[in-house]
């Protein structure tokens, strides 16, 4: 388990990597203090980490700290997403989950994770928000996900992601895993009930017509009556495949997945 200095220290690396990133010409050391709080002799520490790890660079005359290349291309990339997939998407979770009062997100791979970006809630009231870090169970929703990774993707996610004790008890084999993955592929969507949970995922493709975000739905099994399941199957449906068309319409010529798919 992390200890709570060494949480802390990795929330001050991302208050001073989001200081960086909406500071195009770098941030002096005195800078980075004031906004962050931290001693001198803290804040260095933790730069000259991220320096040393390839997260940010120095720039001399006079010495400022900025984002790397490599960072700013992720920082870039996560924006152009937000601004293509998650507008569209919130309106799509909200309307879902005010249907159904489940648990209903948007979900991006990034990292080798897919993670949920956005997630809305409606019981007595709505309860929406924005997610940064909240991962998608890898052997759970986030197999909608893996049906459609190319064999070297799908093998690296596996090696980072090895079966705990509960996904091998419930999927036996990589063999078997595969051949379910197999049939979310033929129907286009997942649906499963594992740990309780009855989840539901629907791959949202982009105009490339790779999978760019995850529609996905959680409710506890005990809380299914007649018809839900197949109710939420269809709404999770309905809802990817309006972001899909949403996402296509720019797309020349509409690649094979978008006009399959609408």
């Amino acid at each position: 388990m992390p200890r709570n200095e060494d949480i802390q220290s990795v929330a001050r690396a991302m208050d001073i990597l989001e200081l960086a990133g909406n500071s195009p010409k770098g941030l002096a050391l005195w800078e980075i203090e004031h906004a962050t709080g931290l001693s001198k002799a803290a804040a260095m520490r933790i730069v000259r980490t991220m320096v040393h790890k390839g997260a940010m660079v120095k720039l001399r005359s006079p010495i400022k700290y900025a984002l790397s290349a490599s960072m700013r291309s992720l920082r870039d990339q996560q924006s152009e997403w937000n601004r293509k997939v998650l507008v569209l998407a919130i309106p799509e979770v909200i309307s879902i989950a005010r249907k159904t009062s489940d648990n209903v997100c948007v979900a991006q791979l990034t990292g080798g994770d897919v993670i949920g970006r956005f997630r809305a809630f409606a019981g007595d009231t709505l309860e929406t928000r924005l997610l940064y870090g909240w991962r998608l169970q890898p052997y759970g929703t986030a197999l909608a996900y893996q049906a459609y990774m190319n064999e070297t993707s799908l093998a690296a996610y596996r090696k980072k992601h090895a079966f705990d004790e509960e996904d091998l008890s419930f999927w036996k084999s990589d063999a078997f895993l595969d051949r379910f993955l197999e049939i979310v592929r033929k129907k286009g969507y997942l649906a499963m009930l594992k740990g309780g949970t009855f989840r539901v995922a629907s791959p949202v493709f982009a105009e490339t017509g790779q999978v760019c975000a995850l529609l996905a739905l959680t409710r506890a099994v005990g809380r299914l009556g007649p018809g839900d399941a197949s109710k939420r199957v269809k709404l999770i449906r309905q809802g990817a495949r309006r972001l899909t068309e949403q996402l296509c319409q720019t797309s020349v010529g509409r690649p094979d997945r978008c006009r399959s798919f609408s």
